[in-house]
């Protein structure tokens, strides 16, 4: 699993510190395992790797051995370039790594800055957490070499870039539309010429002359067989699951090299697809031709030969899109049967433009017609003054099938009979219509384009801001097609995309479909509808409909996000044969249908309603004119309607039976929508709102909004909602949020978090917290956060609805602004977290009672409530603590008022005996395995060393290893071969090993050591299924890790104990892992604790080694008083405490 290379600093680049303050890079011998990044990103690695088959040991070999196979050819690639162009330097090929910045505990945008410091602004973000933030760059072979930090650098070997379940879907399909590629980031942005350069890699594939040649898109022919490149044939190392091997070798064999596929690889068409920003592109495959028949194994060559392309970074399937089929107004609108509030004040849909993509619009019937005007032409011409449909694109074609699907979705997202009240007027009758024709006749599936901006550029050019789509397929992916509308509502972040979630729920879980995976779009389910549009057995609209499709989402967000009625929708009717046909014609003009893809038209009239409430400044006051007007944010319009949703009581199943749901599952997620709750409406509701929109917020802030429950005669929830606009992740990613926000309440009850949980959610970007019964005359704080931004600031849309005075309705001036809270993963050992780099801890002032009695406000110093309240003392807080008893956790309010906050018994007991403990030593990067290392320490302070950190191998044959640890005085040398010299070992135990990349913890009876002392150490493991993990060295004696409490030096590893029977040569190796120990002198008595504490919900139970370790992220933590109690040298609260005492 393992390569060594020559470079002298590379074996130093092994070396990473614990406890000091340089960290070098990872060796190109070390990258991630194939289990990590299937954790970050979904591929054919896995199939490729055999991580179901194999053992983990058995797949990280083979994945090890293509990944060093990937940095030979690169390094040969750069040599052969440079003899070939006969230069002793040129400028480099680029090619696509991934890079990850591994070190815990940094925030995105920090690691963001580092990786484009190095390899430039161009990159794709693919993972951003708290463990690794990770992206993918087209980088020079020498620049990947180069990395320095906490970098970590792998090439993207030819299976990473195939999307996971490419290969089983075409098995599985009678044909494939085509393949949709994405290029890789930082590359000549003119697709022109990436077409061109496309065109010619797939023309080598049929070259009759040698069809195994391919033209690189750098513009320089070098001959490589697909073949041989991508089986990897000129290697003796295995570098894939044999099974897997063999069904490319068959597919090879039988498409590419028999030539067969030659016609079919001529007539395949390349477009350009994706969004501006995000270049992709689509090899469409041909339609039937003479002699044509259908072959898997041309696809599986295609495949096989893009995938070897510099330029490519992910290939999939392109979807067969299918639309959803399976008394609306009064039901969103209000939920009380017949009352239509919005209609009832004007809010219709006026001014507003919806565009619908579907499979046509029978423009003659009276829902759509326009006598007056006459109908707008089916040319894509804009003509804002027809009264219903103002746009037509026939991108499919410009007819629609009798009964067909676009005519009734269209219905009832703006449908209004001419010249009088329809039975089926659609939810914004007053709206307009553009429509985009997806449907050709006769074909099984719609014509989607893959780029969004096809579709979306036409209506934003017909004026409209919201785009209904009532189709999709039933992959659950986050793939190229939901990155290209992530992107595209990104950029125009005022136009919102309105999807159906897919008609598959009788499968349970998972079964939404994309692209309403997307995570900027409203994705929709659908309710059963209300009597009379019910048949006997269904339950109505409290309940959803059976088809209606479920999440998760492939990595784990919630979709869909809200519902509406899509069982038994009555709209318009399309009867292509009959002219003029309306309510009362025969055959009728209106039909029942039922889908989601019936839903998702109601929830995208809605939307108009929204829009139209704020551009005709209905807010804040709830009547027209009462505010000023705006162009809301797609994220503050999903708020909205996501605000004012209301839970369902459960899903009526096909056969009838009841299954249970819950508001916030994967099911019904938000609700069913309810524009009454939603926005404040002046005497239908008496609910008010405060608002945000488009509100910048960066890493670590937070913006906190007051909320009082003063308003009279008003009995509703307290509601907050918030959205944000995410930037698109990486097509296969498995933890798509880029930009991590936190929504919280706190109030009377305690901390509320959002969508039903009990901690943060880092999943989605739509939170909601909802209150039902809030306290009368209670205070609230609604607290937006900064959680863990990839760039350096977000806009959110923030919606609070309740029965709250309009003079708390605003943020306060200056925000507070603390770094945020991390949701922390439970380590094995302390020691496997990455280090910090050491820096004092900021004092902050503390104002200090008198040291003779404990007693309340000794200092006369008063401390800021909040921005309200403002300044108070602890008499104040004496009258108010049941208002505010969260003011006691902090700890210079604590120490101002110890009597108030009831701390003075736990002030005297403060001190005691213990030190602080530490850790220094080196980070768990080797490779090499070995049975033993001895290694000399000299200390340079007085010290209690109370335990050893070591790398050592896991092994499921072996659970538990007999490890032996021994010390003598002095150096080691001499004493390699001699095991009487060392004595009785100082540990003799059996250990769990953490395996790869985690240290184990090795407890030792405390031993002292004296500021001079010199020791050796020899850690020995008895079997040889849990080795230790050590660097390589060329250095021996030299210093491996130096600090100003000891260093420790390079030495020596070996097989057997004491060299075995047959002394065996020691070879020079570095240790990895470290000591832990403790500072004798102590800080005049004032210690940290060593147990563990609870520091709060988010962070949970933690120690001061863990605080010490990570001071620079979570120094805030310290301003409370339990920390600071438990960890006063950690939190310098030593002199503040001394003092109070």
């Amino acid at each position: 699993m393992t390569t060594t290379t020559s470079s002298q600093n590379d074996n130093n680049n092994d070396m990473m510190r614990l406890g000091g303050e340089e960290e070098l890079a990872f060796p190109r011998e070390y990258h991630f395992s194939v289990h990590d990044f299937q954790s970050i990103l979904t591929s054919e690695a896995n199939e490729a790797f055999g991580t179901r088959h194999l053992s983990i040991d058995e797949s990280n070999e083979l994945w090890s051995n293509a990944v060093d196979y990937e940095w030979e050819k690169l390094e040969r690639n750069k040599n052969e370039r440079r003899r070939l162009l006969g230069q002793t330097t040129s400028e480099e090929e680029l090619s696509p790594y991934l890079v990850c910045d591994i070190e815990y505990g940094k925030l995105g945008e920090e690691c963001h800055l580092i990786v484009e410091e190095h390899f430039g602004a161009e990159m794709v973000t693919i993972y951003n957490d708290y463990d690794k933030s990770c992206y993918i760059v087209s980088a020079t072979y020498s620049d990947a070499q180069s990395v320095s930090s906490s970098l970590m650098v792998t090439p993207l070997t030819a299976e990473t870039k195939i999307r996971e379940g490419v290969l089983e879907e075409i098995e599985s399909k009678e044909t494939i539309l085509g393949l949709q590629i994405l290029l890789c980031p930082g590359l000549d942005p003119d697709m022109a010429k990436a077409l061109e350069n496309v065109n010619s890699l797939i023309d080598s594939l049929h070259d009759e002359v040698d069809h195994s040649r391919r033209q690189l898109l750098s513009d320089e022919t070098l001959e490589l067989r697909v073949t041989h490149g991508f089986l990897r044939t000129d290697t003796d190392k295995k570098t894939r699951y044999n099974e897997r091997q063999n069904f490319w070798k068959r597919k090879l064999k039988d498409g590419l090299e028999s030539k067969k596929c030659n016609v079919f690889f001529s007539k395949i068409t390349v477009d350009a697809e994706g969004f501006e920003f995000d270049a992709g592109i689509t090899l469409n495959m041909p339609a039937e031709f003479e002699g044509w028949e259908y072959s898997g194994e041309c696809i599986h060559s295609l495949i096989a030969g893009v995938s070897l392309s510099n330029d490519i970074c992910s290939i999939e399937i392109k979807p067969e899109y299918v639309a959803f089929n399976a008394q609306a107004q009064w039901i969103t609108q209000s939920n009380e049967r017949d009352s239509r509030p919005f209609f009832d004040v004007g809010l219709n849909g006026e001014g507003q433009v919806v565009q619908v993509s579907d499979t046509g619009i029978d423009l003659d019937n009276c829902y759509f017609n326009d006598a007056s005007n006459g109908n707008i032409a089916k040319d894509g011409r804009i003509d804002l003054s027809k009264r219903k449909v103002v746009q037509y694109v026939p991108f499919g074609d410009s007819r629609e099938s009798n009964i067909g699907h676009g005519t009734h979705v269209s219905g009832s997202v703006a449908g209004k009979r001419e010249g009088a009240n329809g039975i089926v007027d659609g939810i914004a009758p007053a709206a307009k219509l553009a429509f985009f024709d997806i449907e050709v006749s006769g074909r099984p599936s719609l014509s989607v384009p893959s780029n969004p901006s096809t579709v979306l550029n036409a209506g934003r050019d017909a004026s409209a801001k919201i785009h209904s789509a009532s189709w999709g397929t039933p992959l659950n992916r986050y793939g190229f097609s939901e990155r290209n509308y992530d992107s595209y509502m990104a950029f125009y972040d005022d136009f919102l995309v309105i999807i159906a979630a897919g008609n598959d729920g009788d499968s349970g879980q998972g079964s939404v479909g994309s692209p309403a995976t997307c995570k900027n779009g409203l994705s929709v389910g659908a309710t059963q509808n209300s009597s009379p549009h019910i048949s006997a057995s269904m339950r109505g609209k409290d309940y959803l409909a059976s088809f209606s499709a479920r999440g998760p989402t492939r990595d784990g967000r919630a979709k869909p996000d809200i519902l509406a009625p899509g069982m038994y929708i009555r709209s318009a009717e399309a009867r292509t044969r009959t002219v003029g046909e309306c309510d009362n014609t025969s055959p009728d003009a209106l039909s029942y249908k039922a889908g989601t893809s019936m839903s998702t038209p109601i929830v995208s009239g809605a939307a108009a309603l929204v829009r139209q409430y704020f551009e005709e400044a209905w807010y804040p006051g709830g009547s027209k004119g009462s505010g000023m007007t705006m162009n809301p944010s797609s994220a503050l319009v999903k708020a909205v309607l996501i605000g004012g949703a209301e839970a369902i009581l459960g899903i009526q199943n096909r056969n009838g039976s009841i299954s249970g749901s819950s508001e916030y599952d994967f099911a019904q997620r938000f609700g069913r929508i309810n524009l009454l709750s939603s926005l404040p409406l002046s005497g239908k509701n008496t609910i008010n709102a405060l608002i945000e929109d488009r509100k910048p917020i960066s890493n670590g802030q937070e913006n906190t909004y007051n909320i009082v429950i003063n308003q009279n005669n008003c009995e509703e929830p307290l509601s907050a909602t918030l959205v944000w606009t995410d930037p698109s992740a990486a097509s296969g990613c498995t933890n798509c949020l880029i930009n991590n926000l936190d929504l919280t309440i706190d109030g009377p009850g305690g901390r509320v978090y959002p969508n039903g949980g009990t901690t943060a959610d880092s999943r989605n970007n739509a939170e909601r917290i909802r209150i039902e019964n809030p306290v009368t005359n209670g205070s609230y704080q609604v607290v937006v956060r900064g959680a863990n931004l990839d760039r350096a600031s977000q806009f959110y849309s923030l919606v609070v609805t309740g029965c709250f005075g309009e003079s708390e309705n605003s943020t306060p001036e200056t925000p507070q602004i603390t770094p945020s809270p991390i949701p922390v993963q439970n380590p094995t050992t302390p020691a496997t977290f990455p280090p910090i780099a050491d820096e004092p801890v900021p004092d902050i002032p503390v104002p200090v009672p008198d040291p003779s009695m404990c007693m309340d406000g000794t200092t006369n110093s008063n401390f800021i409530v909040d921005d309200d309240v403002e300044e108070r003392d602890c008499i104040w807080l004496q009258g108010n603590k049941e208002q505010y008893p969260w003011l006691c956790d902090y700890r210079d309010v604590a120490l101002e008022c110890p009597v108030t906050c009831e701390v003075c018994d736990v002030l005297e007991d403060s001190f005691s005996e213990v030190g602080n403990p530490q850790v220094f030593g080196v980070r768990p990067t080797g490779t090499t395995q070995w049975q033993g290392n001895m290694f000399d320490v000299d200390f340079r302070k007085d010290m209690i060393v109370t335990g050893f950190f070591l790398h050592v191998r896991a092994s499921r044959a072996i659970r538990t290893a007999r490890v032996q640890i021994y010390m003598v005085d002095g150096s080691y040398s001499g004493l390699e071969f001699s095991a009487s010299s060392w004595g009785e070992p100082i540990f003799d135990g059996d250990l769990t090993p953490q395996g790869f990349g985690s240290l184990t913890y090795a407890e030792l009876d405390d031993i002292s050591i004296n500021a001079g002392d010199k020791k050796s150490f020899y850690i020995t493991i008895a079997s040889a299924n849990n080795l230790l993990i050590m660097t390589r060295s060329d250095s021996l004696g030299d210093t491996l890790v130096e600090g100003e409490d000891m260093e420790i030096f390079q030495g020596k590893a070996v097989s057997y104990a004491f060299g075995g029977t047959a002394g065996q040569a020691f070879s020079a190796y570095g240790i990895n892992g470290g000591l832990q120990y403790t500072l004798r002198e102590g800080v005049s008595g004032c210690s940290d604790v060593s147990e563990t504490f609870s520091v709060n919900d988010v962070v949970g139970d933690r120690n001061c080694e863990w605080l010490a370790k990570n001071s620079q992220r979570f120094d805030y933590l310290c301003k409370f008083f339990n920390v600071a109690m438990n960890c006063p040298v950690t939190c310098n609260f030593c002199d503040a405490l001394q003092e109070a005492i």
